[in-house]
């Protein structure tokens, strides 16, 4: 709720907005870790994968001015022109009164092709490559191919779609009756149904409408259908040799693309942030899964914790030292203290210290003791921390 109506105001986002919605989110980032208050906020949205509040909103902002607004939008410097996506905001055109194409569409369980001209068409993605084809058959004799090569951002449904779309058109220039068959029943409900948001269904539709001589039907795939069999042969070879043809991208490669672009500047905030450096440390790249820390792991890996030199930082104890007399961090709990040797681990040298990190923090093992060593940190306080005034 809190990113509705984003697209009036979250584009652009000032730098105020962009604190305040940090600022909201850090709330409920506390509450899901149960970190101390002060831990830094990037730190948290990289240990619970969790995208940065402020980018949220300017990429959904993005999206409905593209998606539904068609408006042009320039994000993280990638331009989203309207014109490159479907406009998939209205459902069809056609009053339900004229729509009847319930007897021309059949998505029965049975194959049986009309006499005279069959039409078999497929859609094909192999690899980064679409294609689209169909095959003009009358019995066991091809009359006419025609392919397409889509770009790597189409899909199949689009393909297949386009292949229906383009087989009609073709049957609208003759006299004949000709029956289309598709494999594909996804893209079959789309032109049968009134409320397709798809602009290649609804120009498959007004195909229909026009051309009474056009029945669409279902036919099983890979079962030997001769002509079934041809269409997909023909639709593989599309994605290599046929003809290039440009169709507007589904709206969810809008998403897809936001998201890539989403992840590239947090990213870039992460590394050039200069809070919760020593998480960057064990954590460099930003994912949007979670790590699987709780709440001791991520009080011991951001420093923010029992800890003496925490408590000097803040102003809560006068000294920094340990009730050992050496400086009371996370690292002297886990690797020398003489409190604490049933949870130590190996000691680093300095210039190995940052790898000590990384391997301490994503091994369940080590991860396993720190959680104990936090538990016995936090029930022996008195042990562990000098009175003020008393630095041995």
């Amino acid at each position: 709720m809190i990113l509705h109506g984003a697209a009036a105001w979250a584009y652009p986002l000032s730098s105020r907005q962009s604190r305040l919605l940090n600022s909201i989110q850090r709330k409920f980032l506390l509450n899901i870790t149960g970190a101390y208050s002060t831990t830094p906020t990037a730190a948290l949205q990289v240990i619970e994968g969790i995208l940065p509040l402020h980018i949220k909103a300017e990429q959904e902002a993005v999206y409905v001015r593209t998606a539904r607004l068609r408006k042009t939008s320039n994000y993280n410097n990638f331009n989203f022109n309207p014109n490159n996506y479907e406009d998939g905001t209205t459902s069809t055109k056609f009053h339900p009164a004229i729509f009847q194409l319930e007897d021309r569409i059949s998505l029965k369980k049975q194959f049986l092709p009309v006499p005279g001209l069959n039409i078999f068409t497929d859609g094909s993605k192999i690899e980064d490559k679409t294609g689209s084809a169909f095959c003009v058959m009358e019995e066991d004799t091809t009359k006419y191919e025609w392919m397409a090569q889509l770009s790597p951002f189409n899909t199949v449904f689009q393909a297949e779609l386009l292949a229906i779309k383009e087989a009609c058109l073709w049957a609208s220039k003759t006299n004949q009756q000709i029956k289309v068959w598709s494999d594909s029943e996804s893209s079959l409900h789309s032109i049968a149904s009134i409320d397709t948001k798809s602009p290649i269904a609804q120009q498959t539709q007004e195909i229909l409408l026009k051309s009474t001589n056009i029945k669409l039907g279902w036919i099983k795939a890979h079962v030997g259908y001769s002509g079934n069999e041809a269409a997909d042969v023909l639709a593989k070879k599309a994605t290599q040799e046929g003809i290039p043809t440009f169709i507007p991208a589904p709206r969810n490669h809008i998403k897809s693309l936001l998201q890539k672009e989403s992840i590239t500047r947090w990213q870039k905030e992460w590394d050039n942030g200069e809070t919760g450096r020593s998480v960057h440390n064990v954590l460099p790249k930003v994912k949007t899964t979670s790590t699987p820390w709780q709440r001791p792991e991520i009080m011991f890996v951001t420093g923010h914790g029992p800890f003496p030199t925490y408590l000097k930082r803040f102003n809560i104890r006068s000294s920094d030292s340990c009730g050992c007399g050496k400086l009371g961090n996370p690292l002297h709990y886990a690797t020398s203290c003489l409190f604490t040797t049933s949870y130590h681990l190996t000691k680093p040298s300095a210039d190995l210290e940052p790898l000590w990190w990384k391997r301490v923090m994503n091994n369940n093992n080590s991860r396993a003791k720190i959680k104990k060593l936090m538990h016995f940190i936090a029930e022996n306080e008195p042990l562990l921390f000098p009175k003020d005034g008393d630095d041995n």
